[in-house]
């Protein structure tokens, strides 16, 4: 009997969004990922997943794509479940910008609304010995 054929990319299933954003990542030139990494200004690296059918073993895969994101307004944070779109070119590797915001990484929030208790940390960081114990 002839295979089914099967739709080999799709979105991973990620994190869990409102149903209203998900309809948004849908259409054409919109991506949805988490933020990976944010290191110069108003650019970050967003990791997102799409699922891939093995037609060999028949078993879906996860695949993961970098992007470099342009962040003009700057309020993503590590862990920030993002929306993306596609633009124009920002640099040689930057060709997507920040659409919106879909879920905020929840530890990032808390901190950014109580800065004592970033301070807490970072003194207790700071009065850790650096090293091996001895």
């Amino acid at each position: 009997p002839k295979k089914k054929k099967h739709n080999k990319m799709a979105l991973a299933s990620g994190p869990k969004i409102p149903r209203m954003l998900a309809t948004k990542v849908e259409k054409q030139g919109f991506l949805m990922g988490i933020v990976v990494a944010k290191r110069q200004p108003k650019t970050l690296r967003v990791a997102v997943d799409r699922r891939v059918l093995d037609t060999k073993y028949n078993v879906w895969k996860t695949r993961r794509t970098l992007f470099m994101v342009h962040d003009e307004l700057e309020e993503c944070v590590y862990g920030d479940c993002v929306i993306i779109k596609q633009s124009k070119r920002h640099s040689k590797l930057k060709a997507f910008e920040v659409h919106d915001i879909a879920v905020k990484y929840k530890p990032a929030a808390f901190l950014q609304e109580n800065p004592e208790y970033a301070e807490a940390m970072a003194s207790i960081a700071k009065s850790k010995p650096s090293g091996p114990a001895e």
